[in-house]
């Protein structure tokens, strides 16, 4: 047996202006302490992040430092450490040696891009990949072209369409919240039913 269905709460609303007034003075007030946060919380973490990369600097520099000197000594030292047999050995909880790197794709210099998708297309269709995207405001273009024989196969072939719709908001007049480039409700936005053009 299907578990009964849970009612949902009918949505509050105020009744008159003066609820109305109220209740967007405190959705104001409510959305500029959430941007207000939000920027603290940013200015907060780049002074963390700030502090944190003025002391890795040295450190960083410090172990670089060792890291040439290590790998000069290993240049004249490798071979008697390891007697030859090996690339790399464990000294002071470290591995240190030799290894062969990943492979990677030398492009040849003084050579366009273009000029060597030509160059790979002329070779084999396996040396190069082509990825495709929807040009979207294009397709929306000749959709809304009623002169536009590709906009009517759009719909017909590829049945796209055009859709909008109205979206309930609230903005601020006057000085926005910092750091907000635009009041985005923080709940679902009311709209009405797409209407097609």
């Amino acid at each position: 047996m299907a578990a009964p269905r849970k009612k949902s709460l009918p949505q509050a609303a105020p009744t008159n202006i003066a609820e109305a007034t109220q209740r967007l003075a405190d959705y104001h007030q409510l959305v500029s302490a959430i941007e207000t946060m939000k920027l603290d919380a940013r200015t907060a973490m780049g002074q963390i992040e700030a502090a944190r990369d003025a002391g890795l600097a040295p450190l960083e520099e410090a172990a670089k430092a060792i890291f040439l000197e290590m790998r000069s000594w290993w240049a004249v030292a490798g071979g008697m450490m390891t007697e030859g047999r090996r690339k790399s050995i464990e000294l002071a909880g470290c591995i240190i040696g030799e290894r062969t790197t990943t492979p990677s794709l030398k492009l040849p210099r003084g050579l366009t891009s273009d000029q060597l998708i030509d160059r790979l297309i002329a070779i084999s269709p396996e040396t190069y990949s082509i990825k495709y995207s929807i040009n979207k405001p294009s397709c929306i273009a000749m959709i809304r072209d009623p002169l536009s024989d590709i906009g009517r196969r759009l719909e017909s072939e590829a049945l796209l369409a055009v859709t909008q719709r109205e979206e309930f908001f609230i903005d601020f007049t006057g000085d926005k919240p910092p750091s907000s480039e635009g009041i985005a409700t923080p709940a679902v936005a009311i709209t009405s039913a797409p209407n097609r053009t």
